[in-house]
């Protein structure tokens, strides 16, 4: 057998995998919300922040902080998992394992230390997109058990977590903020700057891309699994640029300019980010530059995707139809 050794990292962040042992277990026996009890009761307990977390049919993901110097993760799971089993009615309960975990939960978990902040943005879009990746939703939103909402209320109130005190999210569906303390909130017009992709920029990219591009590609019907959207980052991947905002990844711009055929390759804007007017910025400083130069500007919108009406008011016009996306076109305009 394997000789399966943890990786300890005293303060450090974690990225967790925990399942049931049987398909369905806990929302079979309706239990969700005692998990998600159990799970406050341990924070309480021994206290960690919760960054990511969602509750699956059958298994949980979940982002944890650990405060400085603690790295005992173990023995927080071994007591969540102890007293959500023992919590559960007679007729949900199975034979106890040796540590008193009894048989709905698999004797391992998996755990990853993240290294850094593009693994997090991996990390933490994972955790939010998976109701969708098992085709339980269309939309990452519509799956009570997750902390999306909460994600999305900070968004709406464009807060954005301290550099590395990270805002602590509770359980609950509801949406409801957990009390924390947040850094001030980020500016109206945060100043831009693009810098080029890298290797390492591969795991936010993948993340971007899967949390804003995955619905609109399901619903025309292109592919979204993992593999396709890795290659359409790869695509034209010496041209693309992230997009600083407020010292932070924001987004994806790539843009080819060939002779006066100029193209808008991919647009992304993270969801925390969006509603701030940044892809209209980006936009029409490219837009700008082809009217000093002459060149059109072509790019494509698949059909149904909201950012047709941004196209459309900064001149763009539907030049093709196909049918998965619409083809549209800039036209430079004369000076004067």
């Amino acid at each position: 057998m394997t000789d399966y050794r943890r990786h300890y990292v005293p303060g450090g962040t974690y990225f967790f995998t925990v399942a049931a042992r049987r398909r369905g277990t806990w929302l079979r026996v309706q239990r969700a919300e005692l998990l998600k009890a159990c799970i406050r009761a341990e924070q309480r307990l021994a206290p960690f922040a919760i960054l990511a977390a969602v509750i699956m049919p059958d298994h949980l993901h979940m982002v944890w902080r650990l405060p400085q110097g603690d790295s005992d993760y173990p023995n927080r799971w071994r007591r969540i998992k102890t007293r959500f089993s023992r919590a559960l009615p007679g007729a949900a309960r199975t034979p106890a394992s040796a540590r008193g975990e009894r048989g709905i939960w698999q004797r391992r978990y998996w755990e990853h230390a993240v290294r850094d902040e593009s693994d997090l943005t991996a990390c933490i879009g994972y955790v939010h997109a998976n109701p969708v990746k098992h085709g339980y939703v269309a939309r990452p939103e519509l799956w009570p058990h997750s902390t999306l909402l909460a994600w999305q209320e900070r968004r709406r109130l464009r807060l954005a977590p301290p550099p590395r005190r990270f805002y602590k999210l509770d359980l609950r569906a509801d949406g409801a903020r957990a009390p924390a303390t947040c850094r001030p909130p980020m500016t109206a017009s945060p100043a831009l700057t693009l810098a080029p992709a890298t290797e390492a920029d591969l795991p936010f990219l993948l993340a971007l891309r899967k949390s804003t591009m995955t619905e609109h590609l399901r619903r025309a019907g292109a592919p979204s699994d993992d593999a396709y959207h890795l290659v359409r980052i790869r695509h034209r991947f010496e041209d693309a640029r992230i997009v600083w905002a407020d010292g932070r990844k924001a987004g994806l711009f790539k843009a080819t300019r060939n002779g006066a055929a100029w193209r808008v390759v991919q647009i992304q804007i993270a969801p925390e980010f969006q509603g701030r007017g940044l892809g209209r910025r980006l936009l029409a400083g490219l837009l700008q530059e082809a009217d000093s130069r002459a060149a059109t500007v072509d790019l494509g919108v698949l059909h149904g995707n909201p950012a047709r009406r941004l196209y459309e008011s900064l001149g763009f016009t539907p030049v093709e139809e196909h049918p998965l996306e619409t083809e549209m076109r800039y036209f430079p305009r004369k000076a004067g």
